[in-house]
């Protein structure tokens, strides 16, 4: 499960066997997104791994290390200047959940890797029994020069995978170059049509520079909340959420979600 039980419900996008597109633009802070589950995972038990196609390992473990703390000063190098003994305490109390932590972390800072050769490292994962599997984005490999083919492929040859190991995948990904209007629909996603055809699930994340009132399903009432992300599922094979949305309140000093519950006001389009 996800540490958001909306999302876990309405998609059961962890089901062995899957692959799962979590897409939106830059800056929505998905990829906060996916470290905040990726470290309950860990903190669970559950064995996984990621590929950092953008930035490196330490990068995202400073990340994490600012997200475990809960404290967002750690991001910024002269709030650690101007709090040097904060800063070591913080390092020294978290360092071995951190060292635990580095080691569900792959990067690849100083080349690009051709998307065939994922494929690959998602099968040495599986086969080292990790049951989530995360690539983070997928835009940022190399597709060759027929991209709809490299990307057809490349689903085809992970969905396979999963089902021979019964573990679970997630790629992030981008929008196409282009895209325009506010609303997303689930043609915008990059990578061509077989990002959008062949996973069992599909989510678009979604940001707003200010918090927006909506009418939210939290356990067994409709309710009044402030969120200032969107979780729009446009395809959940396996469960009955494909068309709702899921407000989101990201908390910029904790670089942590709350989830509001489901939208009432209105569907998203698949």
């Amino acid at each position: 499960a996800v540490p958001w039980p909306s999302v876990s419900a309405l998609t059961k996008a962890l089901l062995p066997g899957t692959v799962t597109v979590l897409a939106g633009a830059g800056g929505a802070t998905k990829s906060f997104f996916r470290l905040e589950a990726q470290m309950y995972w860990h903190d669970k038990g559950v064995k996984v791994a990621s590929f950092e196609l953008e930035e490196d390992r330490a990068f995202h473990l400073h990340r994490a290390l600012a997200m475990r703390s809960g404290t967002t000063g750690i991001l910024d190098d002269e709030w650690v200047r101007d709090h040097p003994d904060e800063a070591r305490d913080i390092e020294q109390k978290h360092r071995d959940w951190l060292a635990s932590f580095g080691r569900t972390l792959w990067d690849a800072p100083t080349k690009t890797i051709p998307i065939g050769d994922l494929v690959g490292w998602v099968r040495e994962r599986c086969q080292e029994s990790c049951r989530v599997v995360i690539i983070d984005p997928i835009t940022a490999a190399d597709f060759g020069k027929a991209p709809w083919q490299s990307g057809g492929d490349f689903i085809n040859d992970v969905k396979s995978v999963m089902r021979e190991y019964g573990s679970s995948l997630i790629v992030i990904t981008h929008p196409v170059k282009g895209r325009r209007g506010m609303r997303p629909s689930i043609e915008d996603i990059a990578g061509g049509a077989a990002f959008e055809r062949f996973p069992q699930t599909v989510m678009w994340f979604q940001s707003f520079a200010e918090k927006r009132k909506v009418k939210v399903r939290s356990l067994n009432a409709t309710v009044e909340d402030e969120a200032n992300r969107m979780m729009y599922l446009f395809k959940t094979r396996n469960a009955t959420g494909q068309g709702v949305q899921i407000g989101f309140e990201f908390d910029a000093k904790t670089l942590s979600f709350r989830e509001c519950g489901t939208i009432q006001q209105e569907k998203a389009s698949a």
